[in-house]
């Protein structure tokens, strides 16, 4: 479970910085 939410949190983190960053290059 543990595991499961870490992986989580990583993809949402990922997301989150590669969205402000095409919104930067826009």
């Amino acid at each position: 479970m543990d595991i499961a939410v870490i992986g989580i949190g990583i993809l949402f983190f990922a997301f989150c910085f590669a969205y402000i960053k095409a919104c930067d290059a826009l």
